[in-house]
């Protein structure tokens, strides 16, 4: 299968303005740090030591390889480089990544081989280092061998695809055949997510107390790709016409405004009370990113930014020295508490810390953004160039044999304006793909032929000629309309272009387990306590609703007091919300309208720590 967009190397496309700052502010905190002091990434078997040898040191590469090569930081790049070389080093001579008896071969769960294949892939879009096709290749060869007697099973079975994206890569580099017969066998003795998701089985939130691989919030998040990744190895017209089977059936019975669905840790339902795990906001994120390489489809974009401008930043402390295991849509308080309404979750789901609740988040946090920057832009099938996502960078590729620097000037999400502008060596012609997001129904392009009837799957196929001026300016402007999220329960949450608008709540921040020296400043563990007021019905009316921007600045945007655009709306006092055991209540409207409304102030999602964005709707008596 020839896939309809490229992803650029790691390092053409350079983060600007807001990302930029993002994107540092992620090396300066956990992400750059977690070699240094956290033990099962700083002493990983993967890298000579004895802690664990699983997952965690190959999610942290996963995130932090991406990561280093967007940043002009060679100090950290070399450091990554270091652990690579560790990587190469250990791989023994039969292809298993550091030395182990035949037992403890047969007892591995081989997930954790296909996630390094993973980040090997990932190590080869950055460096185009030639040791990675011999590491796959002795580490695949060694994987085919150890299913014949060991089948997947666990962790493996359910994540099966994971590895086929390095195996499609290793065949395309090589012409061996036996890659996609591997991939093949992967697939069949891998989970079925497509009988699962068209079945019922998916439709009920589990029972609380029961845990189960196929309602692993974490692992649906990953196979919303599956069905892709089948058809990519099959072409089986079955797989593409169920392409979105996952995401759709996951919306209509555990979806949420922001664009991710439920799971504490196993699917939860649609109560804004539920929690989403981390893992699942980041593996959704790549799983739409390699599903828009693959079929090039401008709704999946849609989705990766509504989830990447909200779920994401949500889930961090703004410094991203602490996250959550847990975020939920109504969030009154991040408390360490027995009896939440978590399916399977411990009581420290929700409070933001090094490793709340379990570590996998905390090796896995480092992906979303940089894969998000890494995605803004893509090469297409015809020699051309499509816009992914509007947000501020830089890249550097050829098109039509020419070198061409495309530099987008904006402050997207934030503000409706885009301005890119194209230089090229010399004279050159190539298409454009421009995304029309759904959201937007007056959108404007200026520059370049633009006729927004006709749209396909997303975008606009336009063509820049560039002369003898050697540039070509394209202005884009991306207006939308205050919306209203509802729900058959009464309740409405308020949205405006990607971004969804919360009430934040004031806290106050409590420093936990500060008698572990691991949970020492400036990676703690912290409860938030609200101190104001948060219970309020909405009243739906839009027109009553007016929107402000302020300047964007250099700091960090997804943060309280820096949230660059609000909305107020008219709310009345709801005095009968209640908190259980450290969350709010669930409480549907509508609400009868009592006294005079107060005038709150709405700011985006991504940028609040304790916040109420399902509200019940609010009626005259």
């Amino acid at each position: 299968m020839r896939f309809r967009f490229e992803q650029l190397s790691f390092g053409l496309i350079k983060p600007k303005g807001w990302l930029l700052k993002q994107l540092t502010v992620q090396k300066e905190g956990l992400s750059g740090n977690l070699d240094r002091f956290w033990p099962d990434i700083k002493d990983s078997k993967w890298f000579g030591g004895n802690a664990e040898g699983w997952e965690r040191a190959p999610y942290w590469l996963d995130g932090v390889i991406p990561l280093a090569y967007l940043l002009d930081d060679l100090e950290f790049r070399d450091n990554i480089r270091k652990k690579m070389d560790l990587i190469f080093s250990k791989q023994q001579d039969d292809g298993w990544p550091y030395p182990m008896t035949d037992q403890e071969k047969r007892n591995y769960d081989l997930w954790a081989l296909l996630l390094i294949s993973k980040v090997v892939y990932t190590y080869y879009m950055a460096e185009k280092d030639e040791r990675c096709v011999r590491y796959l290749t002795r580490l695949f060869d060694a994987v085919d061998k150890a299913i014949d007697r060991t089948p997947l099973r666990h962790w493996a079975q359910y994540r099966w695809f994971e590895g086929v994206i390095p195996l499609l890569w290793l065949y395309d580099k090589t012409k061996e055949e036996k890659w996609l017969l591997l991939g093949r066998r992967l697939m069949a003795q891998g989970f079925r997510w497509d009988e699962f998701h068209r079945s019922p089985l998916v439709e009920a939130p589990a029972e609380k107390g029961r845990w189960s691989f196929d309602k692993h919030v974490v692992n649906n998040a990953m196979a919303i790709k599956a069905n892709g990744i089948a058809y990519a190895l099959t072409e089986d017209p079955y797989y593409l016409e169920n392409l979105t089977i996952a995401k759709d059936r996951l919306d209509e019975f555990h979806g949420y405004v922001t664009g991710v669905f439920s799971g504490d840790e196993v699917l939860a339902g649609k109560s804004p009370v539920q929690g989403t795990e981390l893992c699942a906001v980041a593996e959704y994120m790549y799983s739409l990113e390699v599903l828009i390489e693959m079929f090039g489809k401008g709704d999946l974009a849609d989705r990766l930014e509504k989830i990447t401008f909200n779920a994401w930043p949500a889930t961090f402390l703004p410094d991203m020295w602490s996250h959550q295991y847990d975020q939920q849509i109504n969030q009154a308080e991040c408390s360490i508490k027995q009896g939440r309404t978590w399916k399977t979750n411990g009581p420290a789901s929700n409070i933001f810390g090094l490793e709340p609740n379990y570590g996998c988040c905390t090796a896995n946090l480092s992906q979303g953004w940089p894969k998000y920057a890494a995605s803004l832009w893509m090469k297409t099938d015809d020699d051309g160039l499509a816009v992914i996502s509007y947000a501020p960078c830089s890249l550097s590729t050829t098109l039509k044999d020419v070198q061409a620097e495309v530099i987008v000037d904006t402050q997207y999400p934030f503000k409706e304006d885009v301005t890119v502008l194209i230089k090229a060596d010399k004279p050159v012609s190539f298409p454009l793909y421009i995304r029309v997001p759904k959201w937007c129904n007056r959108m404007t392009v200026t520059g370049v032929p633009f006729d927004k009837e006709t749209v396909k799957e997303g975008f606009v196929k336009t063509e820049v000629r560039i002369g003898e001026e050697k540039s070509k300016e394209i202005r884009i402007l991306l207006p939308s309309e205050i919306t209203l999220y509802e729900t058959p329960q009464k309740t409405v949450s308020v949205t405006k272009g990607p971004l969804v608008f919360s009430l934040p709540i004031e806290e106050e921040k409590i420093a936990v387990n500060t008698e572990d020296p691991l949970k020492a400043p400036p990676h703690g563990d912290f409860e938030l306590y609200p101190v104001s007021e948060w219970r309020y019905a909405l009243d739906p009316d839009t027109s009553k609703m007016t929107y402000e921007e302020k300047k964007v600045t250099d700091a960090c945007m997804f943060a309280p007091e820096n949230a660059p655009v609000a909305l107020y709306v008219d709310a009345y006092y709801t005095e009968d919300w209640g908190m259980t055991n450290g969350s709010c209540d669930e409480k549907p409207g509508p609400v009868p309208k009592k006294g005079a409304p107060e005038r709150i102030r709405l700011i985006p999602y991504g940028c609040t720590n304790l916040r109420i964005t399902e509200f019940p709707v609010a009626e005259d008596v």
